[in-house]
This record gives C-alpha cells, structure tokens and sequence, in this order.
C-alpha cells in the first residue's frame, strides 16, 4: 500500500512539472498553434445572389453571400474530414454538394453555373 501511494505522489508530481520540462521541440497538442484552415472559393456565374452555408458532420454554418456574377474565397477552419456546401440562390433554386474531402490546409473551388 505504502508503494502505490509513493508511486501515485510521484505520478502527481512529474505530471505538475511536465510544462516546465520542454525539449525545444513543437507538441502536437499546443494550443498555440494555428488551426487548420480550409479555403473555399466560389465562383458565381448566375445573376443572383447565392447564399452560401457549410455543413460540418450535420453542424451548419453560414458564411455570407456571394453576388451575382462574382467570387469570394471564405476561409475556416477545418472541423470535420468532410464538408458539404449548401447554396441558395436569391428568388432561385437551392443545392447541396455531395461530401467533399478536406485535407489539412484544402482549398475547394466551386463554380455556381448561370443556368441554374
């Protein structure tokens, strides 16, 4: 008993002076470090408005709106392996990508055709 309790003080005390204990290498786990981000560019070529939303494993988020016959690139960051990007066009039709795959630091590229 006397061993476990040793052991376990020990354990608490390594583990308090773990920060202090660096090697001069980057952890994996610090949280100063920049996020993955994933750039999205949208290309309008419709006359209206597009209303553009991800969807991040059934989490939306909105992002703005790119005008008609215009493009935008929105950065994020990354939070899922996949995304899905919801757009509706303003007085027109709405549609959702299938999955698209983001990698870290992924650039999507989306074209809206004017004939939608």
């Amino acid at each position: 008993m006397a061993r476990f309790v040793a052991l376990a003080a020990l354990l608490a005390v390594l583990g308090a002076c773990a920060p202090f204990l660096s090697n001069g290498q980057d952890s994996p786990f610090d949280r100063n470090q920049e996020p993955d981000l994933v750039q999205l560019e949208i290309l309008n070529n419709h006359f209206s408005d597009a209303r553009v939303s991800v969807l991040w494993e059934g989490a939306t988020e909105n992002l703005g709106v790119v005008s008609g016959k215009s493009k935008q690139v929105f950065e994020l960051p990354r939070r899922s392996h996949q995304v899905r990007v919801r757009v509706s066009l303003l007085a027109a039709s709405r549609f959702t990508t299938e999955p698209l795959s983001t990698q870290r630091d992924a650039r999507l590229y989306l074209v809206i055709p004017s004939n939608l």
